[in-house]
């Protein structure tokens, strides 16, 4: 958990490795994940560290739903 915790950003999401400061989205949800199971096999796991990774991880959820909305909407504008 050190080391999750270590590539934790302020926002809430993972870097891949220490010392980098960009999010990564599949790196983030894979450290959700392994917190997940480690938490469901009895280790220890901060509650702060998931919230706040689940939190981001809503936050990328919510973009790339307002994403895909706009684009599944803009070609119906054009064939009306």
């Amino acid at each position: 958990m050190s080391t999750l915790r270590s590539r934790q950003q302020i926002e809430g999401g993972f870097v891949l490795w220490g010392g980098h400061h960009e999010v990564n989205d599949f790196v983030t949800v894979y450290a959700v994940h392994v917190m997940i199971e480690a938490r469901d096999r009895g280790f220890v796991v901060p509650d702060d560290m998931l919230k706040n990774a689940t939190i981001f991880l809503r936050q990328i959820a919510s973009a790339m739903d307002a994403i895909l909305r706009t684009n599944a909407i803009a070609p119906m504008r054009f064939t009306c």
